[in-house]
């Protein structure tokens, strides 16, 4: 049965249905229509996925959410310390059914040994987000924490880094290790090291010290004035067992050492000293200057060998002033 009306201005007055119910649906209808339109408008061809945690987020093209991170690569390299490790640390972002997320953003924190992320100019905490294959990357310098490895022979130092879901409590990490003097990087003939892959040279300046790895490594402090200002690290423990180690600065060939040497920690065992009668002053370092700086050395079982009239001591045996810690 029709309903019958009547025109007042450009509304229909229903003689069926009261005029204020008849506004009412007809009010509800258009609002349904304005926002089923408004919706449409606003996230086009778009459907709302669950995530593990039942909240909803937008999906294109069949991707869901992230919810899953992978070490894709760099992961328990070895290099150089204060250098870029050979390969970027990766990551793998996929949604719960494997397939590769953009967008999403990773989190890196160096959580231990001291590294930089992002490289030299970086620092502790950096970000990246995925690309169209899902995969973040982070370039990493290697750091110098050798120091507390007092019982570790190999020079090694780990690093570690988080890499993080941003917003989840996804997570994973890598390991890197620091290595001062293992295969190509130990030369006991010479300071300095060159490391043929990653070309790395040390010349003794504050960043980019010599490491000493070995005793004769060690006695060639002494054989160069040259050498007297440089910067000096020890790369592992070292027995000196059966070595005449040759003592460090003078007053006439070399003359005095005023660059820094920092044991890192680590140990010089069965050291010994030796000079004739007429020898004054006897110490690893007999001279050092004003600049003069020796930290973070440990030494072990001592013997001296000198006249009765000289001055012994174990570390410095004259200074000008300068800045020593010895354990």
């Amino acid at each position: 049965m029709g309903l019958k009306g009547k025109r007042r201005g450009s509304c229909l007055e229903s003689d069926r249905l009261p005029p204020a119910q008849f506004l009412t649906a007809g009010l509800v209808s258009l609002l349904l229509s304005a926002c089923l339109v408004g919706c449409a408008r606003l996230i086009p061809n778009q459907i709302l996925l669950p995530n593990e945690s039942g909240e909803k987020g937008p999906d294109t093209g069949g991707v869901g959410l992230a919810a899953q991170i992978a070490i894709l690569g760099g992961d328990g390299q070895s290099g150089f310390p204060n250098h870029l490790a050979e390969s970027n640390l990766k990551v793998h972002v996929t949604d719960s059914d494997g397939k590769s997320v953009s967008g999403a953003r990773v989190v890196w924190v160096a959580t231990s040994g001291g590294g930089k992320l992002g490289g030299y100019t970086g620092g502790g905490t950096e970000t990246s987000t995925t690309g169209s294959d899902g995969i973040a990357e982070m370039p990493l310098v290697l750091g110098d924490h050798l120091s507390g490895h007092v019982d570790t022979s190999d020079g090694n130092g780990q690093n570690s880094v988080t890499a993080t879901l941003d917003g989840t409590s996804l997570s994973v990490t890598f390991t890197a290790n620091s290595t001062v003097c293992e295969g190509s990087n130990l030369d006991p003939t010479r300071l300095g090291t060159q490391d043929g892959t990653i070309n790395v040279v040390t010349d003794g300046e504050p960043t980019t010290p010599y490491y000493i790895c070995n005793a004769e490594q060690l006695n060639l402090i002494s054989s160069a004035s040259s050498y007297m200002g440089k910067n000096f690290k020890l790369g592992r423990s070292i027995d000196l067992g059966g070595v005449n180690v040759n003592m460090i600065g003078d007053l006439s060939s070399v003359g005095r050492f005023t660059g820094t040497f920092n044991g890192n920690g680590y140990e010089l065992r069965n050291l010994s000293l030796s000079a004739s009668a007429s020898t004054n002053n006897v110490a690893l370092f007999r001279y050092t200057g004003d600049v003069a700086k020796i930290l973070n050395v440990n030494i072990s079982t001592l013997g001296v060998s000198a006249g009765a009239s000289s001055n012994v001591a174990v570390l410095v045996a004259e200074c000008l002033g300068g800045r020593f810690h010895l354990s």
